[in-house]
């Protein structure tokens, strides 16, 4: 009996590291936005929002960084991946109108439900970094080579390839909700 309460024991355990999530981190930057009607606030995100790779200016943005570690276990049948932490650390742009408190009350509620549309799509792009880091995490751990040397070189590979999978997704993200209008993330 202690010899199977052990293997439950040591099979739990393993089943709970083998299925560790991605950590996340996630942080705000907001740029400052002045203005009382909801075409001043418009032209002030036009100018100062965050910038893509292609110079388009958005309202908002979210940068995801992928990060990976991992150790390697040998056996006289080859090696696997043994442990996969993988981070994915999150940064959200947004507008933030300064004098918000001094604006009419139709701009705000204006404001309000277009802030939150957007803080919805914004996120939806951290959902998708954590889909590509679980997926990761996932991929690695079902790795095996028969040299501890060539798993590594493919673990590496595959986990490079992998910002080029998030950074594919995010584009097809935004494109499927056109940047988040068709969430309404659309002011004014």
């Amino acid at each position: 009996m202690t010899g199977q309460l052990a293997a439950l024991v040591f099979f739990v355990l393993t089943a709970a590291v083998a299925n560790a999530a991605p950590s996340l981190a996630e942080r705000s930057e907001d740029y400052a936005i002045t203005g009382r009607t909801a075409a001043e606030l418009r032209v002030q995100m036009d100018r100062l929002g965050p910038r893509a790779e292609d110079g388009t200016i958005y309202d908002a943005n979210t940068r995801s960084e992928l990060s990976w570690r991992y150790t390697f276990q040998a056996s006289l049948d080859g090696c696997r991946i043994s442990t996969a932490d993988i981070g994915l650390s999150v940064v959200y742009v947004m507008p933030k109108w300064a004098d918000y408190n001094g604006g009419p009350r139709e701009v705000r509620d204006s404001w309000d439900r277009y802030y939150g549309r957007l803080t919805i799509h914004e996120q939806g792009h951290r959902d998708v970094g954590m889909q590509v880091a679980a997926d990761l995490e996932r991929d690695l751990l079902d790795m095996r080579r028969r040299y501890c040397d060539e798993l590594g070189r493919d673990a590496e590979e595959m986990a490079r390839g992998s910002l080029k999978t998030l950074k594919d997704r995010n584009r097809a993200y935004d494109d499927r909700t056109r940047h988040g209008a068709d969430e309404g993330a659309v002011f004014p």
